[in-house]
Formats: C-alpha cells, structure tokens, sequence
C-alpha cells in the first residue's frame, strides 16, 4: 500500500508502474474487442435470421472502438512524460469502462429478447455485485480511495442504466432520470477525488 502511495508521487516510480500496467490491460482489452467482434458475428448469423434488435448491434459494434481506444491510451502511459500519465490513464480507464459496460448490456439484452429474463438478471446482478466486491475491498485496503470508487460505481450503474435497463423497460423516463442522477453524482465524485487518485 506504501509502495502504491509513492507511485503516484514519484515520476519515475510512475513511469515504471505504468510500463507494467499499460501490456496488461492492453491484453485485457484485446481480450473482451475479440469478444464482441466473434458475438457480433453470431448475433448477426444466427439470431437475427428471427429478430435484429439494432440496439444490440449498436452497443457491440461501439464496443470495438472504445476499447481500441483504451489500448492505444494505455500505450501512452508507458513512453510518455509522467507529467501525462493521468490524462492518459483517466482516458484509458474511462474508454475501457464504457467498452465493457456496452458489452455487459449487449449480452443482458440478447437473453432478454430472448426471453431469458431470469438469466439476464442473474448476469446483471452478478456483474454489479461483482464491481461492487471489488470496489469494497479496495476502500477497506485504503480510505482514502472512498470518492474514486464511489464515482466510478454509480459511473457503472449509469452505463447498465443507460444500455440495458432503458432500452429493455416502458418507463423510460424513470430509467432516463436514474441514469442521468447515477452520471451526475459519479461526475460529483470524481472532481472531488484528487487528480492523483483517479
């Protein structure tokens, strides 16, 4: 935790973090862009031969170059000047959310269309309860973390909100009000985190 710390402080401990970040979560990216190109594929063979939902083709094909965008962003962490490190890494981590989250609601609308309603919403909650987990144990490991994590946890419900919830449900406006208070209070967050933190 100590050695995290002075990550953020020391340029040149940056630099040499963000060489060992940078391939990893290029990999990870790669990773989930072959994911949506190969379900994109099958949505478009298969599933559409009885019913195209273009919301589905849309969120999988925006997929694809939002997490490109992440991998090349998360190129420049690793040769630019650490003065850059955490616009590059802001942009990388906010690319890659939205990338994965268009993948996440893709997924939850197929099965719903296809009437999977109790799987879809397994997968849903299982996939925020996770973001959840993870966000916890990060602030239980260090306080100071609290507003980073609450910003991008409510970022997380407003990117379901917006690409599953609303699409799928009649109330639209109920839904449109929740994703845009859920944005609103993850911006409200993230300016009152430090910029080191982010």
């Amino acid at each position: 935790m100590y050695q995290l710390k002075q990550l953020t402080m020391e340029p040149r401990n940056i630099l040499e973090f963000a060489v060992k970040k940078g391939p990893a979560r290029i990999i990870i990216n790669n990773f989930l862009c072959a994911f949506a190109i190969a379900l994109l594929v099958i949505y478009l063979k298969e599933i559409s031969k009885q019913n195209t939902f273009d919301i589905i083709i849309l969120q999988l094909t925006a997929a694809i170059p939002f997490l490109f965008t992440s991998s090349l962003s998360y190129t420049k962490i690793s040769y630019r000047h650490p003065n850059e490190y955490h616009v590059w890494n802001n942009t990388a981590w906010l690319t890659h959310t939205i990338g994965y989250f268009l993948i996440i609601n893709a997924l939850f609308l197929i099965l719903v269309f296809n009437k999977k309603y109790t799987i879809a919403f397994v997968f849903l909650g299982i996939t925020i309860g996770l973001t959840l987990l993870y966000s916890i144990i990060d602030i239980v490991l260090d306080k100071k973390r609290l507003s980073e994590k609450l910003g991008k946890e409510f970022f997380y419900i407003s990117c379901v909100v917006f690409g599953s919830l609303l699409p799928y449900n009649d109330k639209k406006l109920f839904y449109l009000i929740l994703g845009i208070i859920s944005l609103v209070v993850s911006l409200i967050f993230f300016f009152s985190t430090k910029k080191d933190k982010i």
